[in-house]
């Protein structure tokens, strides 16, 4: 079945040629360039489909995109999550809690519990630590038990 081709701007067209081209751009935009460039050497959508291995509803997608907002509708409208960056808060926030140790009885903080309640990732909390040089997990001062029975257990502990 062929459906109206698509009619390139020469300036479009040698830019979806280098796209189409490139070894460095993502296979997705390289293929989305091909679309339209079969679909203005008047391929049918079969023949596309049989020659990059995508489907109808793909083809019929990309050509209305760019039928639409032309160059700019080959590009992803959603690009990933915004690169989060480490601010001074943050990492002050981290060495406060971990200066102050965990208040739900254990000993010291682990990376994936303070991580938590501080909002972040673990690895911006081992980050944090390994910038500043802290171990929690390896301090040898003696870390008092704010459990209530903790004497009780002690002496049961010591008598035997």
């Amino acid at each position: 079945m062929r459906l109206a081709r698509v009619v390139l701007a020469p300036p479009e067209r040698r830019e979806l040629e280098r796209r189409a081209r490139s070894r460095s751009l993502a296979v997705e935009l390289v293929n989305r360039a091909k679309v339209i460039l079969m679909l203005a050497a008047g391929g049918s959508y079969a023949e596309i489909g049989e020659r990059l291995g995508c489907t109808d509803r793909y083809i019929s997608l990309w050509k209305k995109r760019f039928k639409q907002e032309r160059l700019l509708g080959l590009d992803s409208r959603y690009r990933g999550a915004e690169h989060r960056r480490r601010t001074a808060q943050t990492e002050a926030r981290i060495l406060e809690l971990t200066r102050r140790g965990p208040t739900e009885g254990s000993t010291h903080w682990s990376s994936y519990r303070l991580a938590k309640e501080v909002g972040v990732s673990q690895s911006t909390v081992s980050r944090v630590w390994r910038q500043f040089g802290l171990q929690p997990h390896r301090w040898r001062s003696y870390m008092v038990s704010d459990d209530p029975e903790f004497e009780d257990k002690a002496a049961d502990i010591i008598g035997l």
